[in-house]
């Protein structure tokens, strides 16, 4: 037993073996032996084996864990207790009933044990066809002998830094592949497994065929967060109007988001263009108080303890930051984190005990937050009462619109671009907008800006959504169009949904058109 680790038999403890095997096997349950359940054609490892492959797995919490050929399940829950609740386990198998059975087992053993599994799914593929998800996993535990042709196949699911165990021939093997992607392999000991189902040519042809095919039909929407967006507000220079001091150090700041965000706090600071912190406050607590502030960022729970000091002081200067500056849901939210970390022993505790409840609830916390950042953004523009100098003047359509110069500039390249030339609208308080659209879908193009709300899309204005999306170069609003309109592409609407693609230079879409009218081209041959 030298390859055991006191975490690997700590996760055989919680989650025994006995609970997993089919019941005609229950005698040899605790046997250090493998079992064969030929009822359903598979076998299960001599439980000496799981000790050597989680030991040097040393599967960590947050981690995504692939178990090929899950068989009873077992080994998948397991690495779905050791990953956490931050982390994903999945289980592979190529036989129904056999993926049924593991899943019936997870789901029995979670609620009589109370030890929450709902990380741990099951699916139903070969692991040497292609992942519809393209999942790349930190580690990976082969259950049966990997042809040493076909390994370089399952490494393809690796992630750098990953570790990946399997039987190659007669030796149960890790393979370890670092920041760089170059992989070592280790041989741990002599093992006979049975052989994992290789796929004909024909269906490896066929996987990759539909697979490509998938990729053609697919539409890549880019990332457009708009908390990330006003992120970059924190500490900018870009239209501030508002410095703290604190120590030597300037942080800027916009008096529009401090009177959004922290009204009671702002009442006191109002006529104030630079105020200075008492010295007690941390720079990293103002500056997480900012991410607050901008982006409705709280920060995450920590689940390794070698890293709770520094979580601990962070989230008291946060805390205190907070508090100076009227912010009570941020405040309470680093002392119920401080309270959690206080039952830790960083001496002899190996895990941060969060829950897969408390995880749920801490982000039901955090995805409030945000909602609550999007609601008083969308608010700004139906009720723009706002700090004298940070609104400017939009005229399209025959109508004026009260905007913000800071969020304009910050979430769009067309306005920025309008700021920053140097031409007369950089230094005017009204600008002109010009452009083929209606004033409601400007005003929702608007919206989307403020709020990064895309359910502004729906199918009577989808193409004039479209047509500003262009016009105005965004090019994840464009996507998100092109997305709504290819989910409901048929034979009638090709040709015309082809011709829109062209007219608004929506690339992807057309792709997906023409794709469609080549297939019923070919099934009409």
């Amino acid at each position: 037993m030298s390859h055991a680790t006191p975490k690997a038999i700590d996760a055989l403890m919680k989650i025994p073996r006995g609970d997993f095997i089919p019941h005609e096997l229950a005698d040899g349950a605790y046997a250090d032996t493998p079992l064969r359940c030929s009822r359903m054609g598979f076998n299960i490892s001599a439980p000496h084996i799981y000790i050597v492959c989680l030991s040097e797995l040393d599967i960590q919490p947050g981690q995504k864990f692939l178990d090929v050929g899950s068989g009873c399940g077992h080994m998948t829950c397991l690495g779905g207790y050791l990953v956490g609740p931050y982390g994903v386990s999945h289980g592979l198998e190529i036989v129904d009933e056999i993926m049924e059975f593991g899943r019936n087992n997870a789901i029995k053993f979670s609620e009589k044990s109370g030890i929450d599994l709902s990380n741990v799914e099951f699916k139903l593929r070969n692991c040497f066809l292609p992942d519809p998800e393209e999942t790349i996993y930190d580690r990976i535990n082969v259950g049966s002998t990997c042809p040493k042709q076909m390994v370089k196949v399952l490494l393809r699911s690796l992630a750098l830094g990953g570790k990946l165990i399997a039987p190659v021939d007669d030796e149960l093997r890790v393979y370890s592949k670092d920041n760089n992607g170059n992989i070592t392999k280790k041989n741990l000991l002599s093992v006979r497994f049975s052989d994992l189902t290789i796929p004909t040519d024909e269906e490896l042809q066929r996987a990759e065929f539909m697979s490509q095919r998938s990729k053609s039909l697919r539409i890549n929407v880019p990332n457009d967060n708009i908390f990330q967006s006003y992120g970059k507000l924190v500490n900018s220079d870009l239209c501030t109007d508002f410095t703290f001091l604190l120590y030597d150090k300037q942080i800027y700041a916009h008096r529009l988001f401090l009177q959004m965000r922290t009204p009671k706090y702002f009442q006191t600071v109002e006529e104030l263009k630079v105020v200075e912190l008492p010295s007690e406050l941390k720079y990293n607590g103002l500056i997480g108080v900012l991410e607050y502030i901008y982006s409705a960022s709280m920060p995450m729970e920590t689940l390794k303890v070698q890293d709770l000091v520094q979580s601990r002081e962070h989230l008291t200067a946060v805390m205190d930051a907070a508090k100076y500056l009227s912010i009570d849901v941020l405040a309470q939210y680093c002392q119920d984190l401080l309270t959690l970390y206080n039952g830790v022993d960083v001496e002899t505790d190996e895990r941060v005990p969060i829950t897969m409840t408390m995880k749920n609830q801490l982000q039901a916390s955090r995805d409030d937050e945000k909602k609550l950042l999007q609601v008083q953004l969308s608010e700004l523009l139906t009720k723009p009462k706002s700090p004298p100098g940070s609104t400017i003047t939009l005229s399209a359509g025959g109508s004026k619109i009260i905007c913000h110069k800071v969020i304009l500039e910050c979430r769009s390249t067309f306005f920025k671009s309008f700021f920053t030339s140097g031409m007369k609208e950089t230094f005017s308080e009204l600008i002109e907008i010009h452009g083929p659209f209606e004033l409601d879908d400007f005003v929702l193009y608007l919206k989307y800006l403020y709020c990064g709300d895309e359910f502004i899309i729906n199918n009577d204005n989808i193409v004039d959504i479209l047509r500003i999306a262009d016009y105005f170069n965004e090019s994840c609003l464009k996507s998100c169009c092109e997305r709504f309109l290819s989910s409901s592409i048929d034979n009638d609407n090709v040709c015309f949904l082809l011709q829109t693609s062209s007219n608004y230079n929506a690339t992807q879409l057309k792709r997906v058109c023409i794709e469609r009218i080549l297939e019923v081209s070919q099934c009409q041959e």
